[in-house]
């Protein structure tokens, strides 16, 4: 009796570790399912930004939700650096995410500095490792302290993803490149 009572319990626990085994895997197919899906979101919405037709202006459009991000009394998904996201069909109307998406929120970065006058614009000469600056934006073959939000060929950013995955707890992710567009 004791000896079936012993079997029974290895046995118990066995199918518990296998159960749990079970489990965990499924969870991280689940989680590798739903970054591979936010990794072709996010990869179509920078394709979108790279031909984006009206590329003289993606700067100036990217710039001022960037300002609105930081807006506090706004209600939204917030990073997790307290700004606001925002869906990409805010950045293009006709943007269309997987319903397993529907959290999905994202804020375009882009470097700014202070000119002259103190209005915040894009700049060449700023040093930010981040967005790979400094840089020549506008090649013209140098690098110099003009104001680059007219002229420039090249725009660095960087894109923070958020979604929240099947009710679980948000996750984040962000991606650095820059776009070349011709004016």
């Amino acid at each position: 009796m004791i000896e079936s009572l012993i079997g029974v319990s290895i046995l118990a626990m066995a199918m518990l570790g296998y159960i749990s085994t079970t489990l965990s895997h499924q969870r991280l197919a689940e989680d590798a399912a739903s970054r591979t899906q936010v990794h072709q979101v996010a990869r179509e919405f920078l394709e979108r930004m790279r031909g984006d037709p009206e590329w003289s202006t993606l700067y100036e459009r990217v710039r001022a939700l960037q300002i609105q991000s930081s807006v506090a009394g706004l209600s939204g998904e917030r990073l997790d650096d307290g700004r606001l996201g925002f869906p990409p069909a805010e950045y293009y109307p006709d943007m269309v995410v997987p319903r397993t998406l529907e959290s999905l929120v994202l804020l375009v970065d882009v470097p700014h500095a202070p000119d002259e006058e103190g209005i915040k614009v894009l700049r060449e000469d700023v040093t930010a490792p981040e967005f790979g600056l400094p840089a020549d934006l506008n090649g013209d073959g140098k690098i110099d302290d003009e104001a680059r939000d007219e002229d420039y060929v090249a725009l660095p950013v960087i894109v923070t993803v958020r979604w929240t995955p099947n009710g679980e707890s948000a996750r984040q992710m962000r991606l650095s490149t820059g776009l070349r567009g011709e004016r």
